[in-house]
């Protein structure tokens, strides 16, 4: 945050600057009818022409309590991109009078009401600039202005300080320094966007607005690197600074630094670094850890000299930090996957998998890089973190985000032949992605062994009952990685509410501090039974993530009647939520199409709540959770699956639409189109003898009319 400068000035409406400085000024008024300025009149603490100042009353929107105000023109009346936007509970006056624009100036102003005010100008045309703010009361006499806050910074130490309400009394337009009454405070140096905020009133103090003064900074050397204010600068910062506007190109600048900021602010001569360069930068060695420093340039162009501000930032702590974190990877089996991470004041990096070390590195000039060759699925998937420490003793330690490291596959297959057991090729394995092996006795579930689309039974959804994977919250977490989700459902629509039913609940956020589920973060594959009348059904695919809700392509063509495959891909090449469906456009006798649709899938959360199959997970029955663990069975449940499903699949990559297409030809026993090739004429997705023939048939087939022949 900027140093607040403020000096207090004795003089009446002295302008500051150089000849050559814009500026911009607002008044806030209270009455359109008499507060409106005449013009011809130096007025303000710059003594700016009352014809070239803004005011509410000319505002684009709102009222004179809250409202916009754009285009704002300069001191010479050009038109500028500064924007001002103020708020406020309501607009006073006080009774100094309004017989000059002076008094008109200081008469109106926002006020506190019983609330803050506030004020932004954005958009401003200068690269530093210093600010007035302008203040008044209906007191007309002394009073104490509450505090306020410019660009984040308290003013005057955000304490109550003395304030003057009057202007034309005798006394004019005096500068605020805590102790001597004033009407306005000057804060120099800064950049961006201007955001004033009052402290709101308290017992009899007051927070008044009348206006401000924005005045372009020309003779101060800016954009300071590091910036002023900064806490955690690098140890290796060198230090930089841009010329006042004002000074030639021939200019020669003396710098300043030391960690007293007394001894720089009085240009000591028993400072550490005192020297003279000829370009906006130097050098520094090396700084110590976590200690503040100052520094300022002075400008000398030919016999002008212009003196800088004081600059302070305080180095980064000696702690060790994360940078860049490590990532995780889902691959091939036999690949090599290479965990990295970027961190700062590191001397040992410990790796970690599922909790336990299994490598321990001291050597930073060779790195800390972790580096998984030929991955098997049994030895090297797991969850990966590392620990880094610092050289102090005792060490301190930081700690890296979570990183899944596993072997492409399917995860987990569900095809309900009489029981819930996982069947997938992993099988028991009982690693951080294995079986689930669901027990039979967690829900009541009856199998229907003359209805399957793949085996020889499905399993009964009848609304009441769910199916859940206790503790996958882990084995599922190498979804923002890339997963695949697919099932089979054959919707019960006489029994089904018509609206949204649940196949798979996948990802949801459990907050362990305040024992909710976060019920807007997540994933799931949904369906949308919605008729329309029609005979069909859309099929939507979902997934809330962030709060957002992201829907795939809404299919009325697709066939309701029979076995569906509602599938749903996480890709993260392109971070896109896939989904395909199939229609038959072209009848029976042709191969059936699969179409594609996406959504852009917005940041991915680390999951804290197991698999839940046949509804979605909406919260929690009880507010705590006494033994740290959460399973998943003191839930309740929406949108339930009524019907039939069989041969769930959850699989930790994205399939391709090829991938999609041959396992919808496994099961239904019909070729699938994934495109259209050129040449083909009868929509059967091949150039063949039928093609040939239906072009023969139309062999000079023209509608072509030629000119008559003499």
């Amino acid at each position: 945050m900027k140093h607040v400068l403020l000096t207090l000035v004795m003089l009446l409406a002295v302008a500051v600057g150089s000849a050559n400085a814009a500026s911009i000024a607002m008044n806030f008024a209270e009455n359109a009818g008499n507060q409106g300025f005449v013009g011809g009149e130096l007025i303000g603490p710059t003594n700016i022409d009352s014809a070239n100042w803004n005011s509410s009353i000319d505002r684009d929107s709102g009222s004179l309590a809250t409202g916009v105000l754009s285009d704002m023109i300069d001191d010479t009346g050009t038109v500028t991109t500064a924007v001002v936007s103020y708020a406020s509970n309501n607009v006073w006056y006080n009774g100094d009078g309004i017989g000059s624009d002076q008094a008109r100036l200081a008469v109106g102003y926002l006020d506190d009401g019983g609330g803050n005010n506030t004020f932004t100008v954005s958009t401003i045309p200068y690269g530093v600039y210093d600010a007035y703010v302008l203040f008044t009361s209906d007191n007309n006499g002394d009073y104490y202005y509450n505090g306020l806050t410019i660009n984040g910074t308290d003013v005057l130490g955000g304490q109550p300080f003395p304030a003057h309400g009057q202007v034309t009394d005798g006394t004019g337009w005096v500068q605020c320094d805590g102790t001597a009454y004033g009407n306005y405070v000057k804060v120099t140096g800064l950049v961006g966007d201007l955001v004033v905020t009052t402290a709101g009133p308290s017992g009899g103090n007051r927070t008044p607005l009348t206006g401000f003064v924005i005045v372009q900074n020309t003779t101060h050397c800016y954009g300071e690197s590091p910036t002023d204010g900064e806490l955690k600068a690098s140890i290796e910062s060198d230090l930089a600074w841009t010329a006042p506007l004002d000074a030639s190109e021939n200019a020669t600048f003396k710098v300043y630094f030391d960690p007293n900021e007394g001894l720089v602010a009085s240009r000591d001569a028993s400072c550490a670094i005192i020297t003279t360069v000829s370009q906006g930068a130097l050098a520094l060695d090396t700084l110590e850890f976590e200690t503040d420093y100052a520094w300022a340039v002075d400008t000398t162009d030919g016999s002008t000299e212009y003196p800088g501000y004081v600059w302070t930032f305080k180095t980064e702590p000696a702690v060790p930090e994360f940078i860049t974190d490590i990532v995780g990877a889902t691959v091939e089996a036999g690949e090599d996957v290479t965990l990295t991470f970027e961190s700062r004041n590191t001397v040992r990096c410990v790796w970690l998998k599922d909790g336990l070390q299994i490598a321990d590195l001291t050597d930073p000039e060779v790195g800390f890089d972790l580096t998984i060759s030929d991955i098997t699925q049994a030895d090297d998937e797991g969850v990966y973190t590392c620990k880094i420490y610092n050289g102090g003793s005792p060490a301190d330690e930081a700690i890296s985000n979570k990183a899944i490291v596993a072997v492409k596959r399917l995860v987990a297959r569900l095809d309900f032949e009489g029981n819930l057991e996982d069947s997938s090729p992993v099988g028991s394995w009982d690693g951080l992605f294995g079986d689930p092996n669901i027990n039979d006795d967690l829900t009541a579930f009856e199998y229907d062994a003359t209805d399957a689309i793949s085996g020889s039974q499905s399993a009964i959804f009848t609304g009441e009952a769910y199916i859940t994977i206790p503790n996958s919250q882990d084995m599922i977490n190498f979804y923002p990685q890339g997963y695949t989700m697919t099932c089979w459902a054959k919707i019960d629509r006489p029994n089904c509410d018509g609206g949204w039913i649940h196949c798979i609940s996948f990802i949801t956020n459990y907050d362990e501090e305040a024992g909710t589920i976060n019920a807007g973060v997540g994933a799931g594959l949904y369906h949308n039974a919605n008729d329309e009348g029609t005979g069909t059904y859309g099929t939507i695919t979902n997934f809330r993530s962030g709060g957002y809700l992201y829907s795939g392509a809404l299919a009325p063509e697709v066939i309701y009647d029979g076995w569906v495959l509602v599938v749903s891909i996480l890709d993260p090449t392109d971070n896109k939520f896939k989904f395909y469906y199939f229609t038959e456009p072209n009848g029976e006798d042709y191969p059936t199409n699969i179409v594609a649709a996406s959504q852009d899938a917005g940041e991915q959360q680390w999951s804290q709540t197991p698999v839940l199959i046949g509804a979605e997970r909406a919260g929690l029955l009880n507010d705590t959770n006494p033994d740290g663990e959460y399973y998943g069975m003191d839930v309740y449940y929406n949108e339930a699956f009524v019907g039939k499903m069989d041969d769930v699949r959850i699989y930790n990559y994205a399939l391709t639409m090829d991938d999609i297409a041959q396992m919808y030809a496994d099961v239904t026993g019909r070729d699938v189109c994934t495109g259209t090739v050129e040449n083909d004429l009868n929509g059967d997705c091949m150039v063949d003898l039928l093609d040939f023939a239906d072009f023969a048939a139309t062999w000079m087939d023209n509608l072509i009319i030629a000119p008559a022949v003499n």
